[in-house]
């Protein structure tokens, strides 16, 4: 399960689309919140090749590199909630 829908052969199982658009969803509105009221729990929760850009405020996933010369890379962008926005 990616960041971006795949759809085809070799991908995840069709049968749970459903609840991969919804956890990228609820991620894409939660993640900052618990970012910025739990950066611990918000660190522990990123797995494998997944890491957070500050800067650009996004998760960002490092796929497979194979015989590429650099790492493909996926990108979620997240939503700023009005807690996540004001920092308190």
């Amino acid at each position: 399960m990616g960041f971006s829908e795949h759809k085809g052969v070799g991908r995840i199982d069709r049968n749970y689309h459903a609840l991969a658009k919804t956890v990228r969803a609820w991620t894409r509105t939660h993640y900052l919140t618990i970012r910025d009221e739990l950066p611990d729990v918000a660190d522990a929760v990123l797995m494998g090749a997944i890491t957070y850009d500050a800067e650009a405020r996004r998760l960002v996933a490092t796929l497979e590199k194979f015989l590429r010369k650099e790492a493909p890379r996926e990108y979620l962008d997240l939503v700023p909630t009005p807690i996540a926005q004001s920092g308190t």
